[in-house]
């Protein structure tokens, strides 16, 4: 937790009030919203299907963590993943990467994700070579402040022995709650995860190079982050820029289109649970909390 101070300096800059302190999570899920929404609705010239695609992709887990956990700021680091996915203003792409990984260095790890998706939805490449050569000169560019501030700061105080003390802790318990990574990959997006799977399996078929490396720019930091973090659905979260790129594939495919209002009522109406090292919480559906709030 020591890394992840910048909201803390924020709220503390602010006047240090505890309201503040409680809401930015909050303020960081309205933000991710509405970036979904506008994205959905810039990219398909529907405002009905950015609602669609705001419920469908907010039925998830950036939005369970941030509005369901004290303190803690997810929705702004996938705000910023998928803002390095799609945005355009490069200083913006810079403040990401700065800001970002003292939120949470989750955000670390959907780089590779983020830069692949780019490449594909810009059609800044368009082979596997290019594409792997891109995503190795933006990711290390992205990573590198990251990097740094670990190098100059991590020994201060015994701060590098405590980090790896506490890396080489999680690594040897992940067995524990390894078991429960599935449920936790599910949970992180539910039904967000349909067109995903749609659009990953006809890239792999039509450019199956170009599908391998995103299989593995998705897959491989989800497993490391497994195994060095026992809140396993907040690491499958960093899957949220093919998520979101996909159901926006979804959302200009008039076929396809159609079915997103159903996959986002489905999100609304099948119960949901916070997944953590062996515990999970339920989360009520839609139907259960309007029930609840007309009888008390």
């Amino acid at each position: 937790m020591r890394w992840r101070f910048l909201p803390q300096a924020i709220v503390y800059l602010l006047g240090d009030s505890r309201a503040l302190a409680l809401a930015f999570p909050w303020l960081g899920a309205w933000a991710f919203l509405a970036y979904l929404y506008h994205q959905g609705a810039t990219e398909t010239g529907s405002r009905r299907i950015g609602w669609e695609l705001a419920l469908l992709l907010g039925c998830s887990a950036p939005i369970f963590v941030s509005t369901g956990w004290l303190g803690v700021n997810d929705a702004w680091i996938f705000l910023g993943l998928c803002y390095l996915s799609f945005g355009r203003r490069r200083w913006l792409h810079v403040l990401c990467c700065l800001a970002c990984p003292l939120i949470d260095e989750r955000f670390v790890f959907g780089l590779p994700l983020a830069f692949y998706v780019r490449a594909i939805a810009r059609s800044e490449t368009g082979t596997f070579g290019t594409c792997a050569t891109y995503l190795l000169r933006t990711v290390s560019l992205a990573v590198l402040p990251f990097l740094l501030t670990r190098l100059l700061f991590a020994h201060a105080r015994g701060g590098g022995d405590a980090d790896r003390a506490f890396l080489l802790s999680s690594i040897r318990t992940a067995h524990v709650y390894l078991w429960m990574a599935p449920m936790a990959l599910w949970m992180a997006w539910r039904m967000a995860f349909v067109p995903a799977a749609e659009v990953f399996v006809r890239l792999t078929k039509d450019r199956p190079a170009l599908g391998a490396l995103g299989g593995a720019a998705a897959l491989l930091p989800v497993m490391v982050g497994f195994l060095l973090a026992s809140d396993t659905m907040r690491t499958a979260a960093v899957l949220a820029p093919f998520v979101v790129w996909s159901a926006v594939q979804w959302g200009k495919d008039p076929d396809k289109a159609r079915f997103l209002r159903w996959l986002a009522a489905a999100n609304l109406i099948l119960p949901a649970a916070q997944v953590s090292y062996t515990t999970i919480v339920p989360i009520n559906s839609l139907p259960v909390e309007l029930w609840h709030l007309l009888h008390h």
